[in-house]
């Protein structure tokens, strides 16, 4: 019974095809994979869900891998519908090899190159339709884009209210005069028979 309980618990591995966020309906998964056959499983995977694109965040991890499995990488990536590369993360590593995130995004084709973490959610949110996913994938710290994605959903939000707030301001505060005198055929007048609301 133990068992049993703890497998329905079980909300699987941190960081391995883990879905950390949405954009609209378009669920966001992060994967840790940082090999191209990791990669290419991640991928495979999504694409047997998606009824749409599956549409890949991906920063390589150390530019000695980038380079012995560069070609591997093109091909593994090339398996997704739309991708955006990120600088390598280096982690103890210096650029020595010339290694392009730019030149990868040409090779791989349907590729475009995201220079930071922000612009990347941006970039993400602006491609993403109903029935795709999203992976973001690398071991580095390319899982922080989840907190921009978020931000930016924070940020539309408080938007949206502010415009609720204003237009709730505006039918209050126009009155069947004034659109006499002022017509506009987008404004349907109002008749008051209830105070303004108290948080305006």
């Amino acid at each position: 019974e133990n068992i049993r309980e703890s497998l329905l618990s079980f909300r699987g591995i941190s960081r391995r095809f883990e879905q950390r966020a949405t954009i609209g309906s378009v669920p966001v998964y992060v994967d840790y994979a940082h090999h191209p056959r990791e990669i290419e499983a991640v991928i495979r995977t999504a694409k047997e869900m998606a009824d749409g694109r599956v549409l890949v965040a991906f920063e390589s991890h150390t530019y000695t891998r980038t380079k012995s499995l560069y070609d591997d990488f093109i091909r593994a990536l090339s398996l997704a519908d739309d991708v955006l590369v990120l600088d390598i993360y280096a982690a103890r590593e210096k650029d020595t090899l010339g290694i392009n995130p730019h030149v990868m995004a040409t090779d791989i084709g349907h590729a475009s190159y995201a220079p930071d973490y922000p612009t990347c959610a941006n970039m993400l949110k602006e491609r993403a339709k109903p029935g795709d996913v999203v992976l973001i994938v690398g071991a580095g710290t390319i899982v922080d884009v989840v907190k921009y994605l978020y931000a930016q959903t924070c940020t539309d939000r408080t938007k949206a209210h502010k415009l609720t707030v204003l237009k709730t301001f505006f039918q209050w505060a126009v009155n069947e005069d004034y659109l006499e005198k002022n017509p506009c055929k987008n404004i349907k007048p109002i008749k008051y028979q209830r105070k303004a609301p108290e948080h305006l």
